[in-house]
């Protein structure tokens, strides 16, 4: 059986990320939970502190041209499927 690598992204981590810098956190906070309106209100600061922990944590480096958009930074999981996605080039 393979070791986890302590770096490869979980939901759970990068739920455990937004959390940690959320002013507010729904208490049913998932997956589907949205970073802003409607789920954890991440504003425009929070949201970049959420990104670079993400960068930092993680080891990877996002294009703000090209990786932030309405659909990537939409929910837990879309931020997820992003750094997988970053991870895997």
């Amino acid at each position: 059986m393979k070791a986890s690598d302590p770096d490869e992204p979980t939901l759970e981590t990068v739920r455990a990320i937004v959390v940690h810098i959320a002013d507010r956190s729904p208490l049913d906070a998932g997956p589907e939970t949205p970073l802003t309106e409607g789920g954890f209100e991440l504003d425009s600061v929070n949201l970049l502190k959420t990104i670079l922990a993400c960068e930092e944590t993680f080891q990877v480096s996002f294009d703000p041209d090209t990786d932030f958009t309405d659909q990537t930074l939409e929910t837990v999981r879309t931020l997820f499927d992003l750094i997988r996605s970053k991870q895997r080039r």
